[in-house]
């Protein structure tokens, strides 16, 4: 049996000292950015299909840009 896909999570990044550390992806999208920072993220889309601790984020930026994020996710949450 395939694995289900999730299509709404909570992304909780490790902390580095930036300005956000959670993301909602609602199907492969950011739709949340917490605590701040939101108006640079929501709208940007997640390539990865498999989102799980101590993995890095492939992104897709506002300005068409393919991209790894520096910051590794730490858990997921469905929602």
């Amino acid at each position: 049996m395939p694995p289900v896909k999730v299509k709404r999570i909570t992304v909780y990044l490790e902390d580095l000292g930036q300005d956000f550390t959670k993301w909602d992806i609602d199907d492969g999208v950011v739709t949340g950015c917490r605590p701040f920072q939101a108006w640079m993220w929501v709208g940007t889309k997640v390539l990865n299909e498999d989102i799980q601790p101590g993995c890095q984020l492939e992104i897709i930026g506002k300005d068409g840009k393919v991209a790894w994020l520096k910051y590794r996710v730490e858990r997921v949450k469905t929602r």
